[in-house]
């Protein structure tokens, strides 16, 4: 007889509200064919929106580097790649500093909720050809549930100059353009790292 799947699940919720926080806890219980499931995996997900907020300042030889494209995205399974309108996008000032803001919307499916915040720095500083793309990953803790958020991730100053292992050469026919046509991603490798500061606001 075909082993079959049936859940019986006890579930005991409780919700504290403390300060504008919500706190939620679930208990069950799984069986299959009658017997104790074990390994089952829980995710408890929400639909709401999430933030977060990035402020940086951008040096090339030691000088403010102005026209730095930075973007965030979400680097999660549902936006591996960055599509059209997934993103938000700054340019750095004359003083070679910039400050952008996401909110992501998850779509109402478990485990794919989280909001995997990464940022994406293009820039032109010791380059002929091509750009240059450097990719920074914010934790979590940067993230806030909702539309707004008092936290601020920070880069400052980072230094373009020095080539880093995880850059990469881009080459498109727009500058600027991830979805122009001939578009080529060449992996940068090198030896010397420079070190950023990351702090809150």
């Amino acid at each position: 007889m075909a082993t079959f799947l049936s859940l019986f699940l006890v579930i005991s919720i409780s919700i504290l509200h403390v300060q504008g926080e919500q706190t939620v806890a679930i208990r069950g219980v799984f069986l299959c064919d009658g017997n104790p499931l074990e390994g089952v995996r829980v995710s408890i997900y929400h639909g709401g929106s999430q933030t977060v907020a990035v402020r940086g300042v951008f040096l090339c030889d030691g000088n403010p580097l102005e026209g730095v494209r930075v973007s965030i995205y979400h680097g999660g399974y549902l936006e591996s790649r960055p599509v059209p309108g997934s993103k938000a996008i700054a340019f750095t000032d004359s003083n070679g500093r910039v400050s952008v803001t996401r909110t992501y919307s998850p779509p109402n499916i478990p485990f794919f909720d989280d909001f995997q915040p990464v940022v994406a720095i293009d820039h032109k500083c010791n380059v002929q050809f091509c750009r240059l793309r450097l990719k920074v990953h914010v934790g979590k803790e940067w993230v806030s549930d909702g539309p707004t958020t008092d936290k601020v991730f920070v880069i400052e100053p980072m230094e373009l100059y020095v080539r880093r292992r995880n850059e990469e050469r881009i080459c498109t026919r727009r500058l600027f353009n991830e979805n122009a046509e001939n578009s080529m991603i060449f992996p940068f490798n090198a030896s010397q790292l420079s070190n950023f500061s990351m702090k809150s606001k």
